[in-house]
């Protein structure tokens, strides 16, 4: 099955990318700039300057989240099988203290994980999503053996092409209905299957 990712989506895709890979740049243009040529700091060993060097990429790479945006990849194929798991999930903003840790309120997610037989033949498992279970009861038809499904790069949502009555918005995740070009929630075109 063929697909058509549109020009609007591929340029979401491509800000989102920026505005993690830009500030990367920056802060470790800045770095290097303070560490090796800095006046205050040439009595300092080339090996300490390298690691602390090495230790501000680290940090970088860890708080920006480049490397999980520039590993993340497209892809697409039928779905062979669907597992579910409940996680549990803190409803409680921010970081609690280890004294109120007992008494934060969790939420019940359900987890999907899907196999999936890519066009190449080829078998992956990937993670699908979670779903809060209080809003979404019928949440075992959500993914079912035998969908088409496309995941682009850069977005957090997998989309199911071959429905007949709806699909979902690959930027924002909300549903709209088959024949619609725009998604009406974030206004970006959704993903359609080619004529080709």
């Amino acid at each position: 099955m063929k697909y058509y990712v549109p020009k609007d989506v591929k340029r979401f895709v491509l800000k989102k990318r920026l505005a993690r890979i830009i500030p990367f740049i920056c802060i470790e243009v800045l770095a290097a700039v303070l560490l090796f040529f800095a006046p205050f700091l040439r009595d300092v060993s080339n090996l300490n300057k390298i690691l602390t060097f090495s230790a501000v990429t680290l940090f970088c790479c860890l708080i920006i989240g480049v490397p999980l945006k520039l590993v993340d990849r497209s892809w697409a194929g039928e779905v062979t099988r669907v597992q579910y798991r409940k996680v549990r999930k803190s409803s409680t903003p921010g970081k609690p203290s280890v004294a109120s840790w007992r008494q934060q309120d969790f939420e019940l997610f359900n987890a999907f994980e899907l196999s999936i037989k890519t066009d190449n033949g080829r078998i992956i498992k990937r993670k699908a999503g979670e779903k809060l279970l209080i809003f979404t009861p019928n949440d075992k038809e959500e993914y079912q053996p035998g969908d088409y499904v496309v995941h682009v790069s850069g977005t957090s949502n997998t989309v199911i092409l071959n429905r007949k009555d709806n699909i979902r918005c690959a930027v924002c995740g909300a549903s709209s209905e088959k024949g619609s070009e725009i998604c009406h929630c974030c206004g970006y075109h959704l993903i359609k299957v080619s004529s080709e």
